[in-house]
């Protein structure tokens, strides 16, 4: 299925990404090759879109405004170095391009059982973070971006946000889910059984084996794959879910930035895909 981009049609909601939560962790402006970019935040944007079926109406925004002295510290060593990106600088060993896979799930809950049209799925993997996702390497910056895309595949499969919200994207793309009144709806009503999606898949491939850098900023760049399924089954009654709509797949940037002991990531590219379902 070829890219799809938002249009300005009717949607069912706004989800928007003009929080300013972010603003305490990154710095006020970015390298000028990122700020370019149309960050769109499309995993925020795109996943509350595939849950409700919408496109959300977002605006390109700053990385975020830091007010602590380690943001401005930050912020000046963007602004000294050169505007254009670099090999990078981190550390460790190179990735595989590719799809990108999380190695550390729990599994204690038993044999996974994925859903059917009369079943909701069970014991289904919860992803774990690993000690390495803390590194300021390629494997710990891997490892994070790693995490966001099977955190976000088991909330879509659960509804549980715990190993989302423990994920290193930027708090108004996390917020994007839980403040989007009819995204908030139909994951609580899979948390509680009430309906659930046909294994739904979110995929992240990388499209070279490490990222790039500029000062202390880091970017790589990518695709996502957001597939719900074939179906969604809501209070016991199955509905299809027409094929143009099963998926969002876009081009992606993960732009990252190292702070104390810990990744933040934002998510800037195409548009988040006008595909998905309402109930």
């Amino acid at each position: 299925m070829g890219k799809k981009s938002a249009g300005p049609g009717t949607s069912l909601v706004t989800a928007s990404l003009e929080s300013t939560d972010e603003r305490a962790n990154m710095p006020t402006r970015l390298p000028h090759h990122i700020s370019r970019r149309a960050a769109l935040g499309v995993l925020g944007a795109g996943s509350a879109t595939v849950v409700v079926g919408c496109a959300p109406a977002v605006k390109p925004v700053d990385l975020g405004q830091g007010s602590s002295s380690s943001a401005s510290s930050s912020s000046s060593s963007a602004s000294s170095s050169s505007s254009s990106s670099s090999a990078s600088t981190l550390p460790g060993n190179s990735k595989n391009t590719g799809d990108v896979k999380l190695e550390k799930y729990d599994t204690s809950a038993g044999e996974h059982q994925p859903a059917t049209r009369t079943e909701k799925p069970k014991n289904v993997p919860k992803p774990l973070l690993s000690d390495k996702a803390k590194e300021k390497t390629i494997d710990g910056l891997y490892e994070n971006i790693a995490y966001i895309a099977a955190s976000m595949q088991y909330l879509f499969q659960t509804g549980d946000m715990e190993p989302f919200e423990k994920c290193a994207l930027v708090s108004s793309e996390k917020s994007s889910l839980s403040s989007n009144t009819d995204a908030s709806k139909m994951l609580k009503m899979i948390k509680e059984g009430n309906a659930w999606l046909d294994n739904p898949t979110v995929v992240f491939s990388l499209n070279t084996s490490t990222p790039s850098s500029s000062g202390s900023f880091y970017s790589w760049d990518g695709t996502m794959k957001m597939n719900m399924g074939s179906y969604v089954v809501v209070n016991s009654m199955s509905k299809d879910v027409e094929s143009s709509k099963q998926q969002v797949d876009t081009d992606i940037t993960f732009e990252a930035l190292y702070s104390g002991s810990s990744w933040t990531i934002r998510s800037s590219g195409g548009a988040a895909g006008s595909g998905g379902f309402s109930i």
